[in-house]
């Protein structure tokens, strides 16, 4: 924190700040924390509470959006294969599912919100740690080499199955670069958040069964999520529209 803040301060006296951004993105993060606060915790409804509240609104990169999605059900399902593994060598799952969603629909929003949140705060983290080995590197793809290293190193060598957990990472780690290169910041945050959802928040493919309302939820939310970006970004026109008219 204390390196970012230097940093950003170096940055502001050069003029090189997005201080517009750093607002928007400070403002969404304030309004998610809130909605954390309100769907988490036990309230007493008094009408002050709703002034705490505004909306933050922007005009999303859309197609960095439907990337996001692509690439974190991608990392989905590269997880699942590598946990399918894992158990077949003997081990377990590691991280369990987020068992909070299943106390009702306000604790369901209170966690979905937050997996916003930490999709934001994770992006912001790489974001800082690629820049700084971009700065001691002087290259991008040196950067990006010692960024996959540094993660999958940390992470896949101290698992208990580093062979298959490294694998995993360099996979993850390293399309994460050229998601950040080639897309920017929005499909990093969409596509830590589509990867924390579905992990933490889909239980079962029985939506039938009792405890298949949050995952139901959770899957009917990024579909929806993606239909919007993709009907937005092409402005209301019939996908082959030009097709039919030849």
């Amino acid at each position: 924190m204390v390196v970012g803040a230097l940093l950003s301060w170096r940055n502001l006296r050069l003029g090189r700040g997005d201080k517009q951004g750093a607002f928007r993105i400070a403002t969404l993060a304030f309004a998610l924390s809130m909605g954390v606060w309100l769907c988490s915790g036990h309230h007493i409804p008094w009408p002050d509470e709703t002034d705490l509240f505004s909306n933050a609104a922007g005009h999303a990169l859309l197609r960095d959006i439907l990337v996001g999605i692509l690439v974190g059900v991608g990392y989905d399902l590269v997880i699942a294969a590598g946990s399918a593994i894992v158990l077949h060598l003997g081990g377990d799952l590691g991280n369990a599912p987020k068992l909070m969603a299943l106390n009702g629909l306000p604790a369901f929003a209170g966690l979905y919100l937050g997996q916003i949140l930490d999709g934001i705060t994770g992006a912001l983290i790489f974001l800082l740690i690629f820049f700084l080995l971009r700065v001691l590197l002087r290259k991008e793809w040196l950067a990006g080499v010692a960024f996959v290293i540094l993660f999958a190193g940390v992470k896949g060598l101290t698992g208990n199955y580093p062979l298959v957990e490294t694998t995993i990472d360099v996979v993850i780690y390293g399309f994460l670069v050229i998601l950040l290169l080639r897309y920017g910041f929005l499909a990093v945050i969409i596509c830590a958040f589509v990867t924390d959802a579905m992990a933490h928040m889909t239980f079962t493919t029985d939506f039938g069964a009792w405890y298949g309302t949050t995952s139901l939820l959770t899957v009917l939310s990024l579909i929806a999520l993606a239909l919007f970006a993709f009907r937005t970004s092409t402005a209301g026109k019939p996908l082959f529209g030009g097709l039919l008219d030849r």
